[in-house]
């Protein structure tokens, strides 16, 4: 075949079946943006980023949105079992390094072996 048409052919399927991965991974799989205080109220009235309002303008849409308190634990739980769901969370890396990209040798091994890792590498690069 020449290593040029082969390169092409690994190329082309590789890129297709990411693309029918993305679709089913956006299905099943939904990311949540949650801002989360780590002070209590009576140590800080406006915990970060709560305090910024550049933050709220950004997350809020233009103001436009509005803040909820809840409980993490209890929201978790109560979302997982009324929607028989496993649902996870992680908090947001600010880096200034280089950012996570998704190989596509793990796409490539997940399509051989069904092992759910280019999910996982998704999911970490919606995390930075």
């Amino acid at each position: 075949m020449g290593k040029t048409i082969f390169t092409k052919h690994i190329h082309k399927n590789v890129s297709r079946h990411f693309h029918e991965f993305l679709k089913t991974h956006h299905k099943e799989r939904h990311v949540l943006s949650l801002s989360k205080a780590n002070l209590s109220l009576k140590e800080n009235l406006f915990p970060e980023p709560l305090s910024l309002m550049m933050m709220w303008a950004h997350y809020a849409n233009g103001f436009r949105g509005f803040c909820i308190e809840y409980d993490y634990s209890k929201l978790i739980k109560s979302i997982n079992e009324i929607n028989d769901i496993r649902l996870d969370a992680r908090e947001v890396e600010y880096v200034k390094s280089n950012l996570p990209i998704i190989k596509s040798s793990t796409v490539i091994d997940d399509i051989i072996y069904k092992n759910n890792k280019t999910s996982k590498e998704i999911i970490k690069a919606l995390c930075y």
